[in-house]
């Protein structure tokens, strides 16, 4: 079970030790608690692997120590990482008994931590066996050079693309984790921590200006450039966009190596035109300075607390048209209908463009079917009752809506979009319509993805063998090879009604089709909460 720990100085209320000031304390880009009156500063970064306090009667190696302190790594990892053991080998069955006895050698070695005759017992071990996976994990473990550490490695990986412990060595191997998150990820429980950021964190902005004048930028209505509204210069776009996503089991074991899962409330805002301090507020992408006015994207902020979008579809269709949509819905038949029972007229309306974030995912699946045959005669001259066949199935681009409001069940029937006009993520492309920060992790979204596509399999098939008389589908499963994905913006209308009896309904149209779509009509105090 998750853990939700509040980030809080000692006092209550956030005030400064120093200043007593209230509400003043924030997280800066060192991940260090600052107070914005007086200046003072925390000791150690918040979360961070600095607070790990050593036990007095604990004597750990010099080695060690220093690595905790410093955080500079000594000359032989092998002295300091913790190794544990393990004599299980998951392919035993295609390990004979000459390298299976190897490998037992090589663990006893390294428990001794005698480095080199581990080596050797290990490449007799693949010498032998060539495809003894543990072995060649080890071996990338143990081995001084980092050619024959990636060597071992990706052999494992090329025979076993999900192997957990594999990937998260290539990640360290790759810097895309220190030493101290690997060993957490290995060895933890596997529990992510999900830590309240109680205090505003401060950000990393990109100002959306013009390179030529410093003019605001904008994206033309009509042609869809970004362009300055003062001196007309126009930005190239990008044309690389990126054909692939991330691998979700990447992803989650980078997730286990953090260990810690923020949730973000505000933002600090550091204009880098006048050195004025906002907030950003929560879930937005950007803001505007109140000072001199210039339009910030956050980039990144002091906890990595979110993923960059790496794509987003332009808005295609203008407000005039979104408005004439949800005009065309509301003298609809059905909303004539409902007229003839409730006050369903609408007294005054607002349009917001918006670009909602959508994780996209590739999903590739083995299905495995049992067909139940019906046909008794010829069971009764010899055909077997039931009969099973395994199934490749690909689902490309399965969206999957990142946010709590709007209504995901009310965006999901008009979120069909056309993910080959999908553009690569340029901050400047925000500069005409705001963007939602994604509420749903990627995590939790998988999960959902995967339940629902499994529903999807079973309704196929069963509506494929409905049509033969010979046969039905008796039983399903399946088994994810691989998962991929990405978080794209994609562009939607969102329409505030307000009904001459008071109540509010919400309306949506995708900003690239044109479709819309009425939600139910609420007392306003449902979407205050």
């Amino acid at each position: 079970m998750s853990v939700i720990r509040p980030l809080k100085p000692r006092q209550e209320r956030h005030v400064c030790p120093d200043c007593g000031a209230p509400e003043g304390l924030f997280i800066d880009i060192d991940r260090k608690m600052k107070c914005k009156l007086c200046g003072w500063i925390a000791e150690n970064p918040v979360g961070d692997a600095s607070n790990y306090v050593i036990p007095t009667d604990e004597q750990l190696p010099e080695e060690q120590l220093i690595q905790q302190i410093t955080g500079e790594e000594p000359e032989d990892l092998r002295d300091v990482r913790e190794f544990r053991v393990t004599y299980y080998i998951s392919n035993r069955s295609e390990v004979t008994t000459w390298g299976s006895a190897a490998y037992d050698t090589a663990m006893m070695h390294v428990k001794k931590k005698e480095w080199d005759e581990a080596i050797k017992a290990l490449e007799r071990a693949i010498g032998t066996d060539r495809d003894f996976i543990e072995a060649h994990l080890w071996l990338g473990r143990l081995h001084a050079d980092e050619e024959k550490q990636r060597e071992h490695i990706s052999h494992v990986i090329a025979h076993k693309p999900q192997h957990a412990e594999a990937l998260l060595e290539m990640m360290y191997l790759n810097g895309e984790i220190a030493l101290s998150q690997l060993e957490h990820a290995l060895y933890s429980d596997g529990e992510v921590k999900i830590q309240e950021a109680a205090a505003p964190v401060q950000s990393q902005t990109t100002i959306l200006s013009c390179p030529v004048c410093g003019g605001h930028m904008t994206t033309h209505p009509l042609t869809g450039h970004i362009e300055c509204g003062f001196c007309g210069h126009i930005e190239d776009s990008k044309t690389d966009a990126t054909t692939t996503g991330a691998s979700l089991t990447t992803a989650l074991l980078q997730q286990r190596s953090e260990g810690v899962k923020w949730i973000i409330g505000d933002r600090i805002l550091s204009c880098k035109n006048c050195g004025a301090e906002t907030t950003i507020p929560q879930g937005k992408m950007g803001s505007h300075c109140m000072f001199c006015g210039s339009n910030h994207i956050i980039e990144t902020d002091a906890l990595n607390s979110f993923r960059q979008p790496e794509g987003v579809i332009p808005f295609t269709i203008p407000q005039e048209v979104a408005e004439q949509a949800i005009q065309e819905r509301l003298i609809g038949r059905w909303e004539r209908f409902k007229g003839m029972f409730v006050n369903n007229k609408v007294n005054r309306s607002t349009f917001v463009g918006t670009y909602l974030p959508f994780w996209l995912f590739d999903v590739v699946l083995d299905v495995n079917l049992t067909f139940r045959v019906k046909d008794s005669y010829a069971i009764r001259y010899g055909a077997q009752s039931m009969r099973t066949e395994t199934r490749s199935d690909v689902f490309n681009n399965y969206p999957f809506p990142a946010v709590i409001s709007p209504s995901p069940k009310l965006i999901e029937k008009i979120a069909r979009y056309d993910n080959s006009t999908i553009q690569p993520y340029d901050p400047l492309i925000l500069s005409r319509y705001p963007a939602e920060i994604y509420k749903v992790d990627f995590d939790q979204a998988s999960l959902e993805v995967r339940g629902r596509i499994r529903r999807l399999l079973r309704d196929q098939y069963r509506a494929e063998t409905a049509l033969y008389q010979s046969e039905e589908l008796s039983t399903m499963s399946s088994m994810v090879r691989n998962i991929t994905f990405r978080l794209v913006l994609l562009p939607m209308w969102i329409a505030t009604l307000v009904e001459d009896d008071g109540d509010v309904r919400i309306g949506l149209v995708n900003g690239q089709t044109g479709k819309a779509v009425l939600g139910k009509a609420r007392q306003p105090e449902h979407y205050k909460k």
